[in-house]
């Protein structure tokens, strides 16, 4: 995901894009810091610690290296397949 983000960053570096954070502490806890960043949090998720926020390219690379980030995945919409009953 971090290659892609430099790939859209180096493009257009506003550009906003929607990822999944995942967090080493509760969101709560980080709320207020994503909001100084200009962050736009669309959802706080309770059974794991991280958010789903609209950010701009550039400021994802900044936030990414922050030591209460774990990790940043695109967020995307996601299928589940069904096996065939036979």
């Amino acid at each position: 995901m971090i290659e892609k983000l430099k790939k859209i960053a180096r493009k257009d570096p506003k550009r906003g894009v929607n990822l999944i954070v995942h967090l080493a502490k509760p969101p709560s806890e980080v709320l207020s810091l994503l909001a100084v960043r200009g962050v736009k949090i669309r959802h706080k998720y309770c059974l794991m610690r991280a958010v789903a926020v609209e950010i701009s390219a550039q400021e994802a690379l900044r936030l990414e290296k922050e030591a209460w980030v774990t990790r940043i995945e695109e967020d995307r919409e996601v299928h589940i397949l069904r096996e065939k009953e036979e």
